[in-house]
């Protein structure tokens, strides 16, 4: 008995030990990792940088992608960039960073079943937006779509491939729409099936089937500052004379050995 309960309680302990440890590489799904989510940030960092009277970059064109270690406790630590061409590229926008970072206390730990843990926020410093409240003014907006790290067309692809898994009828013009958000951080959120029509599939399988597929997204821009981007796929399926003359073909031969 005795040995069953240290057991127990080794076993116990391993469980908060590793849960102290875990470290996630980005939030989970639908959680903000600052009050008020980036609008809020943002809002911050403006008031950070009128209170200590920091100055704007020289460069308007400078930005910084930042990462932070979140603690459980809302506490921070700056993840250490080993891109020293991009950060010696946009120095000003780096140090300015650094400086603003050690005044924002709002953070928001990750939570993985009720509790908190270590998880990496990643967001981008742009020096003139914050300065100015608006991005460089450009003679028209030039937006750049978010690009999927296997190219352009392999999400499509791929999405392509798991409907195909799932049809077992060869019907004309049955429809389905997909939905989804790349936001500015080049995270695959908000997903959303509409307008299904294929019987053999359903909306929860598909969703699963679609959030696991492995790759990362590089985010949308406006003149050249991240943005969410909504994203929208459309499927048709055709009918297929070569499938039918295959399921004939098919069925002569079930005739002819009797």
């Amino acid at each position: 008995m005795i040995r069953s309960l240290l057991l127990l309680m080794l076993l116990g302990l391993m469980n908060v030990m590793y849960a102290q440890t875990e470290i996630l590489e980005k939030y989970p799904y639908g959680q903000d990792f600052y009050v008020g989510g980036l609008n809020g940030l943002n809002k911050e960092m403006r008031t950070v940088l009128k209170e200590n009277k920091l100055k704007p970059c020289v460069n308007d064109e400078e930005k910084y992608l930042v990462s932070v270690l979140v603690n459980p406790d809302k506490t921070i630590q700056f993840v250490k960039d080993f891109d020293t061409i991009n950060i010696e590229k946009n120095k000003c926008a780096y140090n300015l960073s650094k400086k603003i970072l050690r005044y924002l206390k709002n953070w928001i730990p990750a939570k993985v079943n009720e509790g908190n843990v270590k998880a990496i926020a990643s967001f981008t410093v742009n020096p003139y937006f914050l300065f100015n409240n608006k991005v460089k003014k450009i003679y028209g907006n030039k937006d750049i779509e978010p690009v999927f790290e296997r190219g352009a067309s392999s999400f499509q692809r791929e999405v392509k491939k798991i409907l195909e898994s799932y049809i077992k009828e060869n019907i004309n013009s049955r429809k389905i729409s997909i939905m989804f958000v790349i936001n500015e951080n080049g995270m695959f959120e908000n997903l959303r099936i509409l307008n299904l029509q294929i019987d053999e599939i359903t909306e929860k399988d598909l969703i699963k089937d679609i959030l696991s597929i492995k790759g990362k997204w590089t985010p949308g821009t406006r003149n050249g500052m991240p943005i969410r981007y909504n994203m929208h796929l459309y499927f048709e399926q055709e009918f297929s004379f070569e499938v039918e003359k295959e399921k004939m073909d098919n069925q002569q031969k079930v005739f002819q050995r009797y």
